[in-house]
Order: structure tokens, then C-alpha cells, then sequence
């Protein structure tokens, strides 16, 4: 969510490749792998060096749960409730 730019909620769309302040970075084979292994993301677009993963409801809750929803406010992944 960060690197991507995007905002943490289901079915939000995040890139495989991606920008950090450093510069360019990938999500690990192992670590997506395991996530989709885990339902917390759906393949939404498969084109190699392209990739495009969905957040399930399933990843959206685990990550608030792990992370925090202070920590990703703090960052600007989560909408604060309106």
C-alpha cells in the first residue's frame, strides 16, 4: 500500500513492482506465494514483470490486525472513518 501509492481496503489493487523512496522494489516470489496460499490476495492481472495482486477481505482484516490501524494511518494506507 505504501510503495503502491494505494489505500488499504478490500479488493485494492497493488502492483508487484513498485516504487520506495529508495527506489524500485519487488514483491518476494515467496512472500506473494505465500500470501496467495494464504487468500490474503487474488492474482488480478498476471502479466510477468507486471503483475497486478488483489487484496481479499481476508488480507485487508489480517494486515489491520498485524500491522495496526494507527501505524497505517500514521502512513496514509488507511482512510480514517468518516
Amino acid at each position: 500500500m505504501i510503495g503502491n501509492s494505494a489505500i488499504l481496503r478490500p479488493s485494492a489493487h497493488l502492483r508487484r513492482v513498485f516504487n520506495l523512496e529508495d527506489g524500485p522494489a519487488v514483491l518476494e516470489n515467496g512472500v506473494g506465494r505465500d500470501m496467495l496460499r494464504s487468500g490474503m490476495i487474488q492474482i488480478a492481472e498476471a502479466t510477468p514483470g507486471s503483475e497486478i495482486l488483489r487484496v481479499t477481505e481476508l488480507g485487508y482484516q489480517a494486515t489491520l490486525d498485524f500491522v495496526g490501524e494507527a501505524v497505517l494511518l500514521d502512513y496514509g494506507a488507511l482512510m480514517p472513518d468518516a
